[in-house]
């Protein structure tokens, strides 16, 4: 509103100065005498007004931190080039900065939501993390952990900092407490000391504002069953020298596979000093809660095929012996005389072995620790058998087993 009204005040000075030019140029000329011929009376002012250049004081910005200097999807700054708040268009390397406005255009939540829209990154909507070991058990990273299931380059998972600091990835990432997101693409990546050569994702930190206060509220509902409150509060206590901000969420993500869903709470809380010019002092608190079963993202495995063909043998855990086609063979005590269409790599080792029929629970075995007492004492390694998924296995381990069979 200053702005406005001081530039009405100068545009109404400057237009009565030129008035009063114009007026002494054009002032009325003595009348010629009645004899004389008229000739008409040609006269031109020209007023030029220039304005008195603006003296705008410099500002200083802060090496160490990136400010809030964005246009809409725009980000001039960065820290993730060189550990100090350096322009975009300075850096050879491949970045790219998400700001806050563009993830909630795009109601992108996590780290999986953004790496859907930049370049040379894979997330969980277009990149399945899965793992093998040597006994055939596949282990769904997906499930299991959703912030890690990504790629950047191809290569590995994306280390993740907060504030150029390295974080451990147990807390995703949220658009709540963070500006804006910074993605580090190759080699660059190693300047935070984190080593991946693929990359780092490094979130800019919210802060308290001491020139503003704010109150943002939001809510969201998908077509999965999920929602989303979200809280952000900002407060001034002592103008450009002391403002506390707090923040909220209650989060629901529903899934298409059923039942499944996880519930998340997240409380943060920032506070900001400048005891005087040149010293600012801040502080973060964040607090996060997840409880609840994600889906499996790998489709079922066929174990059944395999025993079918074997002809059905059966297994009797308590004499260890083997009944194929009515045939009993002597107790199996070991690894090596294992047959290929049994094995103990899926009979879940430290885990009770649980069979459901149709019609209820028919079977339920003690696990296979390895305590020394207990019905489980004596040659537990093998006592619980599974079937093999497909031919190959040897002591206890697959040797050529597919990643799926049918």
């Amino acid at each position: 509103m200053k702005t406005s009204l001081r530039f009405a005040v100068s545009v109404a000075l400057a237009s009565a100065s030129t008035a009063h030019l114009i007026a002494q140029a054009v002032s009325p000329a003595p009348e010629p005498p009645a004899s004389a011929t008229a000739k008409p009376a040609v006269t031109a002012a020209v007023v030029s007004t220039t304005p008195a250049p603006a003296k705008d004081e410099p500002v200083t910005l802060n090496p160490f931190e990136v400010v809030a200097d964005t246009r809409g999807y725009f980000s001039a700054n960065t820290m993730s080039g060189t550990r100090l708040n350096t322009k975009l268009e300075d850096l050879a390397s491949s970045l790219t900065v998400v700001t806050k406005e563009q993830m909630s255009d795009f109601a992108m939540l996590d780290i999986n939501d953004v790496f859907a829209y930049t370049a040379g990154t894979e997330g969980t909507h277009d990149y399945t993390d899965l793992a093998v070991d040597r006994n055939g058990t596949v282990a769904d990273n997906v499930q299991g952990n959703p912030r890690g299931a990504n790629r950047i380059r191809g290569i590995g998972s994306a280390n993740i900092s907060f504030g150029n600091t390295e974080m451990t990835g147990l807390t995703p990432v949220d658009p709540l407490n963070i500006e804006s997101v910074e993605i580090s693409r190759g080699p660059n990546a190693n300047v935070f000391g984190l080593g991946s050569p693929g990359g780092t994702l490094n979130m800019v930190p919210a802060a308290a504002n001491l020139a503003r206060e704010r109150t943002s509220s939001a809510a969201r509902w998908d077509s999965f069953g999920g929602n989303r409150f979200e809280l952000d509060l900002n407060r001034v206590l002592l103008r450009n020298r002391l403002a506390v901000r707090a923040s909220g969420v209650l989060q629901h993500d529903g899934y298409r596979l059923r039942p499944s869903g996880t519930d998340t709470v997240r409380y943060n809380g920032m506070v900001k000093y400048t005891p005087f010019k040149g010293t600012t002092l801040a502080g973060f608190f964040g607090f996060y809660r997840m409880a609840g079963n994600r889906p499996n993202a790998l489709p079922p495995r066929d174990g059944v095929s395999y025993w079918l063909q074997s002809g059905k043998p059966a297994w009797d855990p308590v004499r260890q012996t083997i009944t194929l086609n009515g045939v009993t063979s002597a107790p199996i005590t070991a690894d090596a005389n294992l047959p290929d269409y049994f094995n103990r790599t899926f009979a879940g080792n430290a885990r009770a072995q649980v069979y459901v029929d149709s019609d209820g629970l028919k079977f339920w075995t003690t696990n296979t620790s390895t305590a020394l007492t207990g019905p489980n004492a004596g040659n537990q390694g093998i006592r619980s058998l599974a079937p093999s998924l497909a031919s190959g296995a040897a002591q206890g381990r697959f040797t050529n087993q597919p990643l799926f069979t049918t």
